[in-house]
């Protein structure tokens, strides 16, 4: 191998596992009485599909939300095209979400400030209505009634929660308490590939009322993989507590999909053959396979 060939190899492992390392770092903040958690690859989601970042923002239809950002762009340089990682966490009880997202400059106390004044632009809210303080430390932005938290947890990284989990939130992005990745998800975030540009992991053994009265009732975790590489695929498993159950699981899903269709034999044989389901035992995988034109034309 020549010289220049080894510094080439050298310089893209270095990249690989440095971006991997970000990305898990914000896959960790998500703290351990989560229910589930969703993990995004921004920069190979908007190289590898056409349009998604735009497709992304027509997908919220909101004319504030798209105002809000287009303020964000024009007032703050903050341009959500340029986000490279996210990171969903869902917990149950309470019902609370958190959104960890990186991108340059976001967790600047500066970037903060202008993001309150271009929210506030955008929804028509008086500036009393945000509140810029320091939380040990660490820029926080939070609506005055502090139901809304936002953290400049690193300089580009952003965390945001509600009330109800801002403590446990705060615990994980100072490094303390226990992330879901490490305990009660551990099991299905084994299951999926944390390089893909996007992964889902979720356990409902102790909560399962996220569940009940749909397919996926008796479900104890499930978790799966997307990748987009001229094709849009889709691994899924999910664990049942019966084989019973993951039976009536799999016939379920079946019966929804083809109610779904309608009339399959219209459809183009891609689509009709796109989605497969199996059992073995208390397993049932889910597999999707789809050209990237079918979701652009």
């Amino acid at each position: 191998m020549s010289r220049i060939a080894r510094h080439t190899a050298v310089l893209a492992l270095s990249c690989g596992l440095g971006c991997q390392t970000q990305r898990s770092k914000l896959e960790r903040l998500v703290p351990d009485d989560a229910l589930g958690m969703v993990s995004f690859d921004l920069e190979a989601l908007t190289s590898t599909v056409p349009g998604f970042a735009y497709g992304l923002v027509d997908f919220l239809d909101n004319p504030k939300v798209l105002g809000a950002l287009t303020e964000a762009r024009q007032r703050c340089g903050v341009d959500y095209r340029t986000w490279s990682m996210a990171v969903v966490g869902v917990r149950a009880a309470p019902t609370s979400m958190v959104f960890a997202l990186r991108g340059p400059k976001l967790g600047r106390r500066a970037t903060l400030e202008c993001l309150a004044q271009a929210g506030g632009a955008a929804f028509g809210l008086p500036a009393a209505f945000f509140e810029l303080t320091d939380d040990d430390g660490l820029p926080l932005l939070k609506l005055a009634d502090g139901q809304m938290l936002a953290w400049g947890a690193e300089t580009n990284t952003l965390v945001i929660t509600g009330a109800a989990w801002k403590d446990s939130i705060r615990e994980r992005i100072g490094g303390k308490g226990r992330p879901a990745v490490e305990g009660r998800l551990r099991e299905a975030v084994a299951a999926v590939h944390p390089e893909a540009a996007a992964w889902v992991a979720f356990d409902f053994s102790s909560q399962p009322g996220p569940v009940e009265g749909t397919p996926f009732e008796g479900a104890t975790r499930a978790s799966g993989t997307a990748r987009f590489h001229g094709e849009m695929t889709f691994e899924g498993q999910a664990e049942f507590s019966s084989a019973a159950s993951a039976l009536a699981a799999t016939t379920a899903l079946r019966d929804d999909l083809a109610a779904t269709m309608g009339d399959a034999r219209k459809l183009p044989a891609e689509v009709r053959e796109a989605v497969t389901f199996a059992t073995a035992g208390t397993t049932v995988t889910v597999a999707v396979r789809l050209p990237l034109s079918t979701f652009l034309d």
